[in-house]
């Protein structure tokens, strides 16, 4: 199966600005996080030349929305962090503020996420859809295997 360069360039832009960044900015995620919509559903997709260039755009145009909450999420677990590390007593109490505004901003990333995803899925054909979804579905069925064949992960329930 050969790749689509420009999906590949996607993705990368994609994973590194939505998921490194946000890692390297923030921490770890507070959970596995697969990776974003964009990436799953660009995955094994060639798109045309115009509509590689309408997926550059929508990355683009979102990504000015994305990296300020992108700032937002890191200063607000910098200041937590902060507090864990300063002299004195800490209590839950004292992080509720922060982490009220951690989850709001999370949730309108997410939010963004999610309207970039739906932006690029319009430009997409119903052959490409289905592409996608024949994919996506070949990705469960490998995960599932290699959860069987691996077994739980260390720690796991």
């Amino acid at each position: 199966m050969t790749r689509n360069p420009f999906c590949t360039v996607i993705c990368v832009l994609a994973v590194t600005t939505l998921s490194s960044a946000a890692l390297a900015q923030m921490g770890p995620p507070p959970g596995p996080l697969g990776p974003p919509p964009i990436v799953m559903m660009l995955q094994g997709v060639s798109l045309s030349t115009e509509q590689q260039a309408a997926v550059a755009a929508i990355m683009k145009l979102h990504q000015q929305t994305l990296a300020p909450l992108l700032d937002q999420l890191r200063t607000y677990h910098e200041q937590m962090a902060a507090m864990l590390v300063s002299s004195g007593t800490v209590t839950l109490s004292d992080f509720t503020s922060l982490e009220q505004q951690s989850v709001q901003s999370e949730q309108q990333l997410q939010q963004e996420t999610l309207k970039t995803a739906l932006d690029v899925r319009a430009i997409l054909t119903p052959d490409q859809l289905a592409a996608a979804a024949a994919n996506q579905k070949k990705m469960q069925e490998f995960h599932s295997e290699m959860r069987l064949i691996m077994g739980p992960a260390p720690g796991a329930p």
